[in-house]
């Protein structure tokens, strides 16, 4: 009977010793802040006004490119942080660079993707970032060709959604 209850007493204090309280789990990063992780493209939009007519068009060059992106930012050197994945059905790979600026009232990035030799890619603007969407609006003002017209204002939206 000793041997019962000393296992019994063994056993509870043990568990009472591994109290959730004893390891709690980090909170996860604030997803307003945190734009590190892994991304995948979504989609590439162009909108704008023609004669006050709003309009939107997607560049299926550069939406087949956003869409095959699959990208990991993460923090370089004191310049600018960078950029790691892969584009394209052959899944090529990529390296690049962004800026995050987040001392102006909108979070900003400039990011830069090398895609080869003689092929990069841009994303410029102002940054929206939930816990899983990350989308990037630049806009232009003035006189922009937009497919066969002229705009006399353009947006570029990128897309792009958290992978994990």
């Amino acid at each position: 009977m000793k041997k019962i209850l000393l296992t019994a007493a063994a056993a509870t204090m043990l568990i009472v010793a591994c109290s959730k309280d004893d390891n709690p789990t980090p909170p996860p990063p604030d997803p307003s802040t945190e734009i590190r992780g892994d991304w995948a493209g979504v989609s590439y939009v162009m909108t704008g006004f023609i004669d006050g007519e709003a309009i939107d068009e997607t560049n299926t060059d550069k939406d087949a490119l956003v869409k095959s992106l699959k990208i990991t930012l993460f923090e370089g050197t004191e310049t600018a942080d960078s950029i790691k994945g892969t584009y394209g059905e052959e899944n090529k790979a990529l390296l690049g660079t962004y800026v995050l600026n987040t001392e102006k009232d909108k979070t900003s990035i400039d990011a830069k993707l090398d895609l080869g030799e003689a092929e990069d890619f841009n994303v410029k603007g102002d940054v929206s970032l939930t816990k899983d969407s990350l989308i990037v609006t630049s806009g232009v003002k003035g006189d922009v060709q937009f497919g066969d017209k002229t705009a006399d204002s353009t947006s570029t939206v990128v897309k792009f959604v958290r992978e994990k």
